[in-house]
């Protein structure tokens, strides 16, 4: 229970012409994580189909990217693909033609948007020329004469009309026409004979210039401008027609096409795993990580795709075994959590379970309400079906519906319901009351920081004596006894609860076990303070427990609503009175997520936890995947 899956490390020979057929076979069963053999053959390639149906995968991804997901509510739920409609799938998207439908509007999509783009930069030249008695091209045709045309905002145009006007004789042989559109920014339009320059306009006034010489322009801005509103008019109309047949298409066939994308990962898989293969004349060599438990499961299916020639050999090795962890399914997020915080190695104590225990307890006690409790499992629970399921947010929220849950037992236990007493009208019932047994409730904490504590440098005993680290494994136990020695020393003396005796003999005793653990491990005598610190800390669950309970409470006193001061009244303060609830309740699951994460993590975790374990990801990971059910039917 509290150990990862034992592994084996196992090499299979095979002969070349049964490669495929073990490739499947393996691949269906998925429990062999696969490496790359050590034995000094060379290597093999990729299988001759893997080219075509990577290709045909890219088209598929490509094609699922265009049209978009289908809209609708989601659940999930997760299945094995039928690998038997692969052939007469790929048919019938090859048949209807499909991809090129989807690919050939795609590029007219493209095409129109880039003439759209085109055709709104013309609109910005032509309302910057909108009122002027010109016509494109034509107007500006000279032999002679030279023209550039500049928009300025105001500021600039007030600079600029100073300055021409203290360098008039400067600017002599150059003319500037200035108009004023609608959109408010000035065009500055420069005349002047070939061989001049109006790049001061720039350098000095910092106008921008813009470029009118369009070969589509030839008209008034007035007929340019009507011109161009149809044309995107017509556009948008086209655009939208798009749209629409996406529409049918993901109507007709978004989920043939996610169906046919998931089969082809699976076949890509397949064709692709030869290349790890080592590869004789005749024979291929592959080896890999099971579970030892599945030996037999393994050995079945090759002997079973080879006709029984094959050969297996457990293979002796001092290499550290990938990590499998196997949980029921509505307690993987924790592993998921785990994970992202780092692995655990195989050959170490899986602290998940812990884990698994502890944090909905902490979490619980922070916020001890079962109206806050209630909301925040509804919250969750829509997170969930919002979110991806192999991403963080959606396995935080699977974590924060079971430890939800704790909440409202909790707050249940202290008789909280968004800060009020309710348990007498229905059970008359109350195990421990936040405002008189606050004592109680914090020694209670600090007993939970002792046990785990003191759990997890045994669990560090047991992995250092696993490894064969004899002197570590030791300190491990000293520092247990300096812990709970020094514990009774110090509660015995501050609150007398023991025996002068008792309280001389725990503190001799801690002393001489702290310089022990000093003498055997300098770490573990350096971390002693710790020892000290780390218990002390999950005094935070009664201090964070409180201090919601308290806001409720004081929230309930100013604002519960009354009818007795009139409708409008009884209004604002039933507004104010759940906006402040429901921020107490966000502040008080931030705190207890956060903190809850904090003492597993900081407190425990680091008294025996390495972690830095490789993930064991079998071959075959494609073949079970999860799906919208509004995408698949």
């Amino acid at each position: 229970m509290f150990r990862t899956e034992e592994m084996e490390k196992v090499r299979v020979i095979c002969l070349d012409s049964d490669k495929k057929n073990v490739a499947e076979s393996l691949h269906k069963l998925s429990i062999i994580d696969l490496r790359v053999s050590k034995a000094d053959i060379p290597p093999d390639t990729y299988m001759p189909e893997y080219s075509q149906l990577s290709d045909m995968l890219i088209k598929v991804t490509g094609a699922l990217a265009i049209i978009g997901k289908r809209k609708g509510k989601a659940g999930r739920k997760e299945e094995a693909l039928d690998m038997s409609r692969f052939n007469p799938l790929m048919k019938d998207i090859k048949r209807e033609k499909i991809l090129e439908r989807i690919y050939d509007l795609s590029e007219e999509k493209k095409a129109l948007e880039d003439k759209k783009l085109s055709l709104i930069a013309s609109l910005e030249v032509v309302e910057a020329f909108s009122g002027l008695d010109i016509k494109f091209g034509k107007s500006f045709s000279s032999n002679v004469l030279d023209f550039r045309a500049f928009t300025a905002n105001a500021a600039s145009m007030a600079s600029f009309r100073n300055g021409i006007k203290e360098k008039k004789e400067a600017l002599d042989g150059i003319e500037f026409v200035v108009n004023e559109p609608a959109n408010g920014r000035f065009l500055v339009l420069a005349v002047y004979r070939k061989g001049g320059s109006a790049e001061f306009l720039q350098s000095e006034y910092k106008m921008k210039e813009i470029d009118f010489r369009i070969d589509d322009l030839s008209g008034t801005p007035a007929e340019e401008k009507k011109k161009i509103n149809k044309d995107m008019e017509v556009i948008k109309k086209r655009l939208g027609e798009i749209e629409k047949e996406y529409g049918k298409i993901r109507d007709a066939h978004y989920s043939d096409l996610k169906n046919l994308e998931a089969m082809l990962e699976v076949q890509v898989d397949k064709a692709a795993v030869s290349a790890i293969f080592k590869k004789t004349d005749k024979a291929v060599v592959f080896e890999g990580w099971i579970a030892r438990k599945r030996y037999g499961e393994f050995e079945h299916a090759v002997k079973t795709a080879t006709r029984n020639r094959y050969h297996i050999d457990k293979l002796v090795h001092d290499e550290l075994a990938p990590t499998l962890m196997n949980r029921p399914s509505f307690l993987r997020p924790f592993d998921y959590m785990l994970e992202f915080f780092s692995p655990p190695r195989s050959d170490e104590i899986d602290p998940a379970w812990i884990f698994i225990i502890s944090f909905p307890i902490f979490y619980g006690l922070m916020v001890s309400d079962v109206g806050y409790g209630i909301l925040s499992f509804i919250l969750a629970w829509y997170v969930t079906k919002i979110t991806d399921p192999d991403g963080l947010v959606y396995n935080a929220a699977k974590i924060w519906e079971i430890t939800a849950i704790s909440a409202a037992f909790f707050g249940f236990l202290s008789n909280q319901y968004f800060g009020l007493h309710l348990n007498q009208y229905f059970f008359n019932f109350q195990l421990f009351d936040w405002n008189k047994n606050i004592t109680s409730v914090i020694a209670v904490s600090i007993i939970f920081g002792i046990v785990q504590v003191t759990l997890g440098l045994f669990i560090g005993f047991i992995n250092k004596m696993h490894r064969h680290e004899t002197m570590h494994a030791i300190s491990k136990l000293t520092s247990i006894i300096v812990l709970l020695a020094g514990t009774a020393a110090l509660s015995g003396f501050l609150f007398h609860i023991f025996s002068a005796a008792i309280v001389t003999y725990t503190g001799i005793l801690a002393i001489i076990m702290l310089v022990v653990t000093m003498a055997i491990s300098g770490m573990e005598g350096i971390e002693i303070t710790n020892l000290i610190s780390h218990p002390l800390s999950y005094s935070r669950i009664m201090g964070f427990g409180l201090a919601s309970v308290i806001l409720a409470s004081l929230i309930d006193k100013a604002f519960t609503p009354n009818l007795g001061g009139g409708i409008i009244l009884f209004a604002v303060y039933l507004i104010i009175f759940l906006v402040l609830h429901v921020l107490n309740m966000i502040l008080s699951i931030f705190e207890g997520m956060v903190q809850g994460v904090r003492l597993n993590f900081v407190e425990f975790f680091t008294k025996f936890y390495e972690g830095n374990g490789t993930r064991f990801k079998p071959f075959g990971y494609a073949y079970r995947r999860r799906y919208n059910k509004h995408d698949h039917g």
